[in-house]
């Protein structure tokens, strides 16, 4: 994908140097896990860290862009991008101009933590009230870009059950992270480690119970999620691409590139069509469920970078996944993160939902 093809606010020119940078890091960023700052330095200094005029399509695009350059970072980035939207839409003024504000300079990177601890791993977080100020305890974990981020948006239980979305301060001293909890073979700077609240001050609770789920933000947040992965594929063809001497490639490896060209075709027309399809929040189509678009995208989305990543590792042989190659590190870092997001079990009410809504 052409970063020309990026219509944001940052300049071109600037983003093209700041992709290359952050290629040029890739590598050293998985055998020695850190926060990305410097990516992110060189993102604000290109202007790509404030939404862009355009919407959904040019932040996919952006995030694909990224990740096709280094997933952690997109995969913080993707989480940016949607704690923004959820800001713009739920924060009460003044809090919500002041923290926009210092989003557009630069000053504030968000994440959106919203995955529960399992068995042993610490009570779930919960919103509790502490001489009448809301607060913050117990456990989160996946929690990308802990220990760089200063603002989240976090998914909590509320006193009735109902489950609440709160924003803080993640550079309060009432946060702990386990930095030993994450010890993942890939997206391994994106620094998704555990994080325990104790008692830690919440700036606001955005919205009413179930915020995060409202739609059609939720599916909105999907589609910038799964640019992660479209970028993942793209760079895996790149550099399966780059493996391949033209005089030396025979029909079967040939056959095995030309699916691959087929999977990617299938990414830019999904991703396309969807974002677009949900690039107006307010968009009155009664026929357009933006929950059934978004997972349908991100189901044909999984598949074929699954594809392309299979393909690859036949095309390029052994050789090409040794030594922490761009290739092997791609390929660990879209494994790790699809399975993350468990969609098997959405494809089966997906099936449920086209039997009842259209079957006989």
């Amino acid at each position: 994908m052409s970063v020309q093809q990026l219509p944001t606010q940052a300049s071109t020119a600037r983003l093209e140097d700041a992709l290359a940078r952050i290629a040029q890091r890739a590598i050293e960023l998985d055998r020695q896990p850190r926060f990305p700052t410097e990516n992110f330095a060189d993102l604000a200094a290109a202007g790509a860290l404030a939404t862009p005029p355009d919407g959904l399509a040019d932040e996919a695009r952006l995030v694909r862009a990224v990740a096709a350059a280094d997933a952690s970072t997109a995969r913080i980035l993707d989480g940016h991008l949607n704690g923004i939207e959820r800001l713009i839409l739920a924060a009460p003024e003044p809090l919500r101009s002041t923290e926009l504000t210092q989003i557009l300079e630069g000053e504030l990177l968000l994440g959106v933590w919203g995955a529960d601890p399992a068995a042993g791993e610490g009570p779930p977080a919960r919103l509790e009230h502490t001489n009448g100020q809301p607060v913050l305890r117990g456990v989160k974990t996946f929690c990308s870009g802990a220990g760089g981020v200063q603002r989240a948006l976090i998914l909590a239980a509320g006193h009735d059950g109902s489950r609440r979305l709160v924003y803080l301060d993640t550079t309060n001293s009432k946060i702990s992270i386990d930095r030993g909890w994450y010890q993942a073979s890939g997206l391994r700077a994106s620094e998704s480690h555990r994080v325990e609240f104790h008692d830690t001050p919440v700036l606001a609770v955005l919205g009413g119970p179930g915020e995060l789920s409202r739609e059609p933000y939720f599916s909105r947040d999907g589609i910038r999620t799964s640019a992660t992965w479209a970028g993942l594929a793209d760079s895996i063809m790149r550099e399966t691409l780059s493996a391949l001497d033209p005089d030396r490639t025979d029909a079967v490896q040939a056959h095995m590139l030309g699916r691959m060209r087929v999977a990617q075709s299938t990414i830019d027309r999904w991703l396309e069509h969807t974002t677009t399809s949900l690039n107006r929040p307010d968009d009155p189509r009664p026929e357009l469920d933006p929950a059934v678009l978004a997972l349908e995208c991100r189901i044909a989305l999984a598949d074929a970078a699954r594809l392309i990543s299979t393909q690859a590792a036949q095309v390029c042989g052994a050789r090409a996944l040794i030594g922490a190659s761009t290739l092997d590190c791609a390929r660990r870092d879209l494994d790790l993160f699809l399975l993350q997001h468990r969609l098997d079990p959405k494809i089966a009410k997906l099936g449920t939902h086209t039997l009842t809504t259209e079957g006989a």
